[in-house]
């Protein structure tokens, strides 16, 4: 289970508006990140994969 599922379900149990406001602040933000570090990785496989032509 990785960070944004116990995020999502604590999300779905907080009562307090407050808390309620910081975990779903929280987790957008790691959603982000993920999409730009995968973003960054489909980046270089795509560089890597790249086959030179042979003269």
């Amino acid at each position: 289970m990785n960070a944004l599922e116990y995020l999502k379900t604590h999300l779905k149990y907080e009562k307090n508006p407050r808390l309620k406001e910081g975990i779903t602040q929280k987790f957008t933000d790691y959603l982000r990140r993920v999409e730009e570090i995968r973003d960054v990785l489909e980046a270089l496989c795509a560089q890597s994969v790249q086959i030179p032509n042979k003269k």
